[in-house]
């Protein structure tokens, strides 16, 4: 699917001053539940959680994207736990600066931060509350300013939102039962088309991503293989086999080669900004923690990231007992470690890929392309219609629309590209059809 999203010229100032005022009550709630839990703070007045809660946002919205900017590398060596903590510290010293607001200590002040972060969290998923916002924005757009990074334009560039092994007849049936309703919209509304395609004989991510980003997928037969002359197996998720298969592709004028962006990829397309990307993850490419910035530029979003991975572990384990309990076939089994991989690719990785995605659009990049493993991951493993399945795929589905919106705010405007790399179908193992796998066959 494709179309041409243009930037709005207006912002709405209405919209922006109702989401600041749920914020504001949001926080409030939460500091009104944490003075009733926390011995030695309380709030003196009827209504001191409102003003409390507003000093709160101020401090996060105005002090802390500076001092993200400044502890970004530490943030990222300590998977975001030092910015967690320096944050609860500073909204610990802006709690007792208020002269309305009792507590005990420091240390009282730092635990309040962080119930705040995780109860706002709470609440916001649980009332599918979008946490972006032109704030958000701002500061992200203001982040790359600094750094001599945005480019503004009329001239279109192009986002690629790939959606890891997604058939088409699947999508097309998931738009029509409504867990696809943001691309169902676009086609209703003629912004978009769906389209099909097929793949060559060689129907697996590395190959298509070598075709579209290189124009190139020659003698790579599958998603692993061996190769007789060097007598060694290439797999493709693998960082050195992938660093090498793109080696083989490039001529060095890739895709992304102009200031293009790679997020959460195979390959990278020559992009001169790349994260999360299986080709270059070895190589060190310019200031530590640069790509992230958009992610820890929000206060409270590594405990957001880190209460949906627990929910969706818990998701997974309860999914396979009903797999089990109800004898779905075909199943294969889906382990504790298989869980922690799920919440991987359907939460950590998607957090860190859309921030980084929303930092391109609003630098202006004029290529950019990300890949959503989320439906993939949990297709291969509970089938590709299955509940779970559908439920990631509206998930991605959301995210794809989250970026629709950003485009709102962006120095110039974007096609959007949705596609996927090659379909699923549904079936047995190998071991479940003929009773033992296919080593065991060859070794007979």
């Amino acid at each position: 699917m494709e179309g041409l999203n243009q930037p709005e010229t207006g912002r709405h100032p209405v919209r922006l001053i109702a989401r600041i005022l749920v914020v504001v009550l949001i926080d409030a709630a939460a500091l009104l539940l944490i003075e009733a839990i926390l011995p030695g703070f309380d709030m003196h007045g009827r209504f001191a959680a409102l003003p409390t809660a507003l000093g709160v946002g101020l401090v996060n919205g105005l002090i802390w994207p500076v001092l993200s900017r400044f502890t970004l590398k530490l943030s990222v060596l300590t998977l975001g736990l030092w910015g967690l903590f320096l944050n609860a510290l500073l909204v610990g010293l802006a709690l007792m600066a208020m002269p309305w607001v009792r507590i005990d200590g420091l240390f009282e002040g730092i635990v309040i931060s962080f119930g705040m972060a995780i109860i706002t969290s709470l609440i916001s998923s649980l009332f599918a509350i979008d946490e972006d916002s032109t704030w958000y924005y701002n500061v992200v757009r203001a982040q790359l300013k600094r750094r001599g990074q945005v480019t503004e334009t009329d001239q279109p560039g192009v986002v690629f939102l790939e959606i890891d092994g997604l058939a088409h007849d699947v999508l097309r049936r998931a738009m029509t039962n409504g867990n696809a309703p943001a691309m169902a919209a676009w086609v209703r509304q003629g912004s978009h088309r769906l389209d099909r395609w097929e793949t060559d004989w060689s129907s697996q991510t590395g190959a298509c991503q070598a075709g579209i980003l290189h124009g190139n997928n020659h003698d790579m037969p599958a998603f692993r293989w061996w190769e007789k002359d060097t007598g060694r197996a290439l797999v493709t998720n693998h960082p050195r086999d992938a660093a090498e298969m793109e080696a083989r592709q490039s001529d060095g004028h890739g895709l992304l080669a102009n200031d293009g962006a790679s997020r959460a990829n195979i390959l990278s397309g020559d992009a001169p900004h790349s994260m999360l990307t299986m080709s270059t993850v070895m190589k060190r490419r310019g200031k530590i923690g640069q790509d992230y910035a958009a992610y820890f530029a929000r206060p409270y979003g590594v405990i957001k990231t880190f209460l949906h991975t627990i929910a969706e572990i818990a998701r997974e384990r309860r999914d396979n007992r009903r797999q089990e309990k109800t004898g779905i076939e075909p199943k294969i089994e889906r382990s504790r470690v298989y869980a922690i991989m799920r919440a991987w690719a359907t939460v950590i990785q998607l957090d860190l890929q859309i921030s980084g995605v929303v930092g391109d659009i609003l630098a202006g990049r004029p290529a950019v392309y990300t890949t959503f493993l989320a439906y993939d991951e949990v297709a291969h493993h509970s089938g590709i219609e299955r509940p779970e399945s559908l439920y990631t795929l509206s998930k991605v589905d959301r995210e794809i629309d989250r970026i629709r919106r950003v485009v709102d705010e962006a120095p110039r405007p974007y096609h959007l590209v949705v596609l996927s790399d090659h379909g699923q179908s549904q079936g047995a193992t190998f071991l479940q059809r003929y009773g033992l796998t296919l080593e065991e066959l060859v070794e007979k």
